[in-house]
């Protein structure tokens, strides 16, 4: 069976076409995960800020129950 000119042409352009969608898809899928993870490291960057403020909250509380206890001051 001999392949003509055209024929390599048309199977060039199949694998072309085959690599382009493969690559697409591998392109889709990592696009999809990125997104995943941004929005994990956003929530992760809440739960790190609210626990921050819990720490300072924790800390003005120690600060201010220590100031009590030596003065016995309420102001």
């Amino acid at each position: 069976m001999k392949i003509t000119y055209k024929g390599n042409l048309l199977i060039g352009f199949g694998v072309s076409l085959l690599i382009l969608l493969v690559s697409s898809v591998a392109s889709y899928v990592s696009i999809q995960n990125l997104l995943k993870n941004s929005a994990l490291v956003d929530q992760t960057n809440e739960v790190i800020f609210e626990m921050e403020q819990v720490v300072a909250s924790l800390v003005d509380a120690e600060s201010g129950q220590r100031g009590f206890l030596l003065t016995q001051d309420v102001r």
